[in-house]
């Protein structure tokens, strides 16, 4: 995309935030009719959806936002309240901005630095939440990609993304080392399986040789160099990529500026009416737009609680739903 194309979606995302704000009084008060709910406990919860409306009006090219920045703001607000569910299991925010601290080591260890384009190629998992994060936290890009990339079309992949290294979880690591030359970092895979369904096997995490498997990294045994500065993320700075390829398409890329992960955060928490009280379900991939700038971004930005899901499967779909209280489905 050149300059022209930037200042095109940014204008977009302008008049949709507007058209948002707009619309969101109205939502909230056919929301509070439908479930009957008293306008003294929605307003006791305004003090969370107003600055998100207000942040959306005044965000500026300048502004420091990113995703890295908003869990650490998520963190000091209400670090004791659930952030995540994976498979049966709770994380708070707090718990969440500790495990991204800890990867930032992990990725400075690794040679990591700001600016560099960082290869996420992992299925849907708190690994993946993590490592992504921890990428906006350095001042690094993530460049998102599909586990189920063929292997033919992995390197053209990376080239459009320009990532000078990728990460994988455990089973894929043996299949991408042959498949590039770039460097391969493993990481999650020791406690990400949890409680499975009846009838299903803990993967064994095999990291083939020449692969860095970060886990076996100590993040207090890493020092932390004097130009690292958290979360240095202005609105005007490119975010993420995510390289999409069809079954008989080429690959291409979209390039994500912070502004337009915060516009599309910000503005679903808003269109939602999410709250603290609300638990959002995300069955869709978070290597795709929808999974990490919608369903992720909005429950992050709203303070709500996120159930993440491998996959959808509606074999599991009403019992996840039932069991984990969500109230909103993407």
């Amino acid at each position: 995309h050149n300059d022209d194309d930037h200042e095109d979606h940014d204008e977009d995302a302008v008049d949709l935030a507007r058209e948002l704000v707009e619309k969101t009084a109205r939502a909230a008060v056919e929301r509070i009719e439908e479930l009957g709910e008293d306008l003294g406990a929605y307003l006791d919860n305004a003090r969370w959806q107003l600055p998100r409306i207000q942040k959306l009006k005044n965000l500026q090219d300048d502004s420091l936002i990113s995703l890295g920045r908003t869990i650490a703001d998520q963190a000091a607000k209400i670090g004791d309240r659930t952030f995540f569910l994976w498979r049966g299991r709770a994380f708070t925010y707090a718990e969440a901005n500790r495990r991204v601290d800890a990867v930032v080591r992990g990725l400075i260890a690794c040679g990591v630095r700001p600016g560099t384009r960082v290869g996420v190629m992992m299925k849907s998992r708190p690994s993946h939440l993590s490592v992504v994060a921890a990428c906006s936290r350095l001042g690094a890009v993530s460049v998102l990609l599909s586990p189920d990339m063929a292997d033919d079309v992995l390197p053209r992949a990376l080239d459009l993304g320009e990532a000078e290294v990728l990460i994988v979880d455990p089973e894929t690591a043996v299949r991408v080392r042959g498949a590039t030359s770039v460097k391969v970092l493993v990481l999650g895979g020791v406690g990400d399986q949890g409680d499975l369904p009846a009838g299903m096997v803990k993967t064994p995490r095999v990291i083939p040789p020449g692969v860095i498997d970060m886990e076996t990294i100590d993040p207090a045994a890493v020092t932390v160099p004097a130009w690292y500065r958290p979360d240095p993320g202005r609105a005007r700075d490119l975010a993420m990529i995510f390289v999409t390829s069809g079954k008989h398409e080429p690959p291409r890329a979209t390039r994500v500026t912070n502004r337009r992960w915060a516009f599309s955060a910000l503005g679903a928490a808003a269109a939602a009416t999410l709250t603290t009280r609300d638990t959002v379900y995300c069955c869709l991939p978070l290597h795709h737009p929808s999974g990490t700038l919608v369903a992720s971004g909005s429950a992050l930005a709203g303070g709500a609680r996120l159930a993440l899901a491998s996959r959808f499967e509606p074999e599991t779909f009403w019992d996840e739903v039932r069991r984990y209280g969500v109230t909103v489905v993407y």
